[in-house]
């Protein structure tokens, strides 16, 4: 993504996607705000149904390592999330470009 200055600016540009391809973040929420028409998302440790994009449909790209344990990482408690930044990059890596690619071949597939 171009750098922008602005939140405005970056949901100006996400309004041109066709596809947009994220974790769970702010730029997710704007791009579903804006109605990008397709959205894949990767899961990461903090992701959780009061996180979902707004109103609108996307895919899931599984994170291996989570596997529906989500509140082990965050609780929504005040606490912030749990587990150290290798732990948490560790997860992370769990996701295979392989797998975020097919996920983006289906969606432009369609």
């Amino acid at each position: 993504m171009p750098a922008t200055r602005s939140i405005r600016e970056a949901a100006a540009l996400l309004e041109h996607c066709a596809v947009f391809v994220s974790v769970d973040n702010a730029l997710m929420h704007c791009a579903a705000a804006v109605k990008v028409p397709r959205q894949i998302l990767i899961e990461s440790p903090t992701f959780g149904p009061t996180l979902e994009p707004y109103r609108r449909p996307y895919q899931l790209v599984p994170n291996p390592a989570v596997h529906g344990r989500n509140l082990e990482y965050y609780r929504y408690d005040g606490r912030g999330i749990r587990g150290t930044p290798e732990e948490l990059t560790r997860c992370m890596r769990s996701v295979t470009p392989d797998a975020v690619f097919a996920a983006l071949s289906g969606v432009l597939s369609q």
